[in-house]
């Protein structure tokens, strides 16, 4: 064929192309640039407010903040520190310069893409809550102060302005918050002592409280935990989900996210909680981004390195792991999955640890356990799946051999 020729079928082929891209409309060209590009983004928050979507405000929703901090980084020079306070208390960043939707909403292989990182520790609830609570209370009011049952002429405090009351109040029970059983509480004995000995309590000054402070030379009272050597406890999200509201030209959309636990998480921290743009609802048309609500649904403080909205149709793969691979009879076996590819919302895993009777579901998630009965050569399968059901099933297998009598060979 002639390069004339070959031009002009090009030429042809291009020319029908765009013609039938014009004809089907936006999803004709979402279509068309998704095959082109595998993966499409457009960055709404990137690290820095001021430049970003043309700029960023932060609007308080609720009893919920936000702000841009340098305590931590993801890629840009700021992150956003976000405080919610439940589904509907959080933050809003509203855009200047308003982010086109057009394509990403007419291809289903789109998403909203958050970075997101723990801030804060997790409060104590339940039990630990309550030693806490003790423990904090001992440790303000060690020393010689008033008793803790004064008894008769209740328990004057040693000398010192910070010495023992008159007789001291009697100490009592409060319940604890949201029905928790009682913890202590303690009030403080009387007026401060003059530099002498407190005198005791008219009739006793029935049980003595302990006093609000330390007699002189006394030293703090060493907390439980200080005591045992406890690993400090490391930053970890309260909230299990989170909820985003797209405002656009048509409206509101909202979605809630799947489990944050169950996120990718890169080796620094960071979770990817992606959403399918399929699960926002409302706004029927919409075509522009004006703003985005960003709520958690339980109390939390956490950090937001990245927003973006996201076409990925990279393949996803993944990888198995197994410990040991070579085994004997009755031992455990423990089997994790690795993901690799694209982007995918809330990835499901099934286990069958046995192909020869048939791929079954034996067990479900990311890291799981196996006992083998039976000597022999055993083919493990993973399945993957999303929970929106939008990527395609993706399997894969990995063989362990298992011995019977003998230790596992090195």
């Amino acid at each position: 064929m002639s390069r004339i020729n070959l031009l002009s079928t090009l030429g042809v082929v291009l020319g029908v192309t765009l013609g039938l891209v014009v004809m089907q409309g936006p999803a004709g060209r979402a279509q068309l640039l998704s095959g082109l590009r595998p993966v499409q983004q457009t960055l709404i928050f990137d690290g820095d407010v001021k430049t970003d979507s043309g700029g960023i405000e932060l609007l308080s929703w609720g009893s919920g903040k936000a702000e841009p901090v340098q305590e931590t980084t993801y890629v840009g020079p700021e992150v956003l520190k976000i405080t919610s306070q439940g589904p509907y208390q959080g933050v809003v960043l509203q855009l200047a310069r308003p982010v086109d939707m057009t394509d990403y909403l007419a291809t289903k292989d789109s998403y909203l893409d958050l970075r997101i990182r723990a801030a804060q520790i997790p409060p104590l609830r339940g039990k630990e809550a309550r030693l806490q609570r003790l423990e904090e209370a001992r440790s303000r009011t060690g020393g010689l102060g008033g008793a803790r049952t004064g008894g008769l002429g209740g328990g004057g405090g040693a000398g010192g302005r910070t010495g023992g009351g008159r007789g001291g109040r009697r100490g009592w029970l409060a319940p604890g918050p949201a029905g928790d059983a009682a913890f202590e509480v303690n009030l403080t004995g009387g007026m401060m002592g003059g530099g002498r000995r407190g005198g005791g309590g008219r009739i006793g000054g029935g049980r003595g409280g302990r006093v609000g402070g330390r007699a002189a030379g006394a030293q703090p009272r060493t907390t439980r935990t200080q005591a045992q050597g406890a690993t400090p406890q490391t930053k970890a999200f309260t909230a299990t989900r989170l909820r985003v509201v797209l405002f656009t030209d048509q409206g509101p959309m909202m979605a809630d996210s799947g489990l944050i636990s169950e996120a990718m998480v890169d080796q620094r921290g960071w979770s990817s909680v992606v959403i399918s743009l399929l699960r926002f609802k409302g706004a029927e048309g919409a075509r522009e981004l004006h703003a985005l609500g960003v709520f958690a649904d339980q109390p939390d403080v956490f950090y937001v390195g990245r927003i973006r909205l996201l076409s990925d149709r990279t393949p996803m793969k993944i990888t198995i792991k197994v410990d040991p691979s070579i085994t004997v009879t009755d031992q455990i076996v423990e089997f994790s999955a690795e993901m690799g590819g694209g982007a995918i919302e809330n990835p499901r895993f099934a286990w069958d640890f046995d192909e020869s009777d048939g791929i079954q579901r034996q067990a479900v998630g990311k890291k799981v356990k196996y006992i083998y009965q039976e000597p022999g050569d055993y083919v493990v399968t993973c399945t993957m799946t999303d929970e929106p059901g939008i990527r395609d099933v993706v399997t894969e297998k990995a063989g362990v051999r298992v011995e019977e009598g003998a230790a596992a060979a090195p």
